[in-house]
């Protein structure tokens, strides 16, 4: 009879929760606005919502990219300073801040791809590196005159975004080994992972570790 009482406690405990709480889904949609934290983004609360202010933007829908210029309050034009800008979400997506300026002086904010306990997102970063060139004497093989070029390179940056405390890190195999230490079955699955196995399959390992580990945000009143 305890049993019995203690489990319809914990059933209607959960089922109050959870009328209170919306599941994190891979690509649930947040409130859109500017969040100034990571905890506002957690709690799905907006800091600031797009009509109390001025901004221009751009997004590009395919590789997840939103360049924001300024932030400008529309009742005294006063600047909201990006640096103070954790993420911002359009359209229900959350673009996190990087830091990062483009080359038209406009911050770049990218796009949690994956949304759950561990967010994912990714972004070309282009690096121009001096390559070595020489010229050889055809006579007797001996180079005799050195310079350098320019040579850009683009490499493909990705992040794991912990949403138990905000921790940004690189997307590879021991971070995600870091990360998943609740999960003994899956631990050592990743563990084992060869080489030539880790592109295919530690993606699948993240998003069976999110299917098996849920979070939720508040409900948002309507």
């Amino acid at each position: 009879m305890r049993i019995l009482t203690l489990f319809i406690l914990v059933f209607q405990c959960f089922t109050i929760w959870s009328q209170d709480s919306v599941l994190v889904t891979r690509n649930f949609s947040f409130e859109n606005g500017i969040y100034l934290s990571f905890e506002s983004l957690k709690n799905n609360q907006p800091d600031y919502s797009w009509d109390t202010l001025t901004s221009t933007y751009f997004t590009n829908p395919t590789t997840l990219l939103a360049e924001v210029k300024e932030l400008r309050f529309k009742e005294n034009e006063n600047l909201l300073p990006l640096k103070d800008v954790y993420a911002v979400s359009i359209k229900g997506v959350p673009y996190i801040n990087s830091g990062l300026i483009s080359d038209a002086n406009m911050g770049k904010f990218y796009g949690l791809k994956i949304r759950g306990v561990l967010g994912y997102y990714s972004f070309e970063e282009t690096e121009i590196e001096k390559v070595k060139i020489q010229a050889y004497n055809p006579l007797n093989g001996q180079p005799f005159r050195t310079g350098y070029v320019e040579k850009k390179r683009t490499n493909k940056i990705e992040k794991i975004l912990s949403w138990k405390n905000g921790k940004v890190v690189d997307y590879n195999q021991k971070n995600l080994i870091e990360f998943v230490q609740d999960d003994i079955p899956l631990l050592n699955s990743i563990k084992d992972l060869e080489d030539w196995e880790i592109e295919e399959k530690l993606f699948k390992c993240l998003l069976i570790y999110n299917d098996r580990h849920t979070v939720y945000v508040p409900k948002r009143s309507l």
